[in-house]
């Protein structure tokens, strides 16, 4: 079954940093679309499965939403109680 139970909208980026020492760090940022904006948030070290799955199911909730709306346009347009304006 194609559960979830959250759903983020976004992309998880990832960002390098290399430190003066020499070693490189990478930090994980979620991007979205926020009121026209294109806002970043930094994604705790800790946090990132949670994330990840987060942005996975609502990539998996935007399939359903669709196939959802593709078989509701089946069903309406073969309902014979619908009247077709000719």
């Amino acid at each position: 079954m194609n559960d979830v139970s959250r759903a983020v909208a976004g992309r998880i980026t990832e960002k390098r940093r290399v430190l003066k020492n020499g070693k490189t760090v990478v930090y994980h940022q979620l991007q979205q679309w926020v009121d026209g904006k294109n806002v970043t948030t930094h994604i705790p070290k800790g946090c990132l499965t949670a994330f990840t799955e987060a942005v996975d199911g609502h990539e998996k909730l935007r399939s359903l939403i669709s196939e959802l709306s593709s078989v509701d346009t089946k069903a309406i347009t073969e309902d014979p109680s619908v009247k077709k304006n000719l």
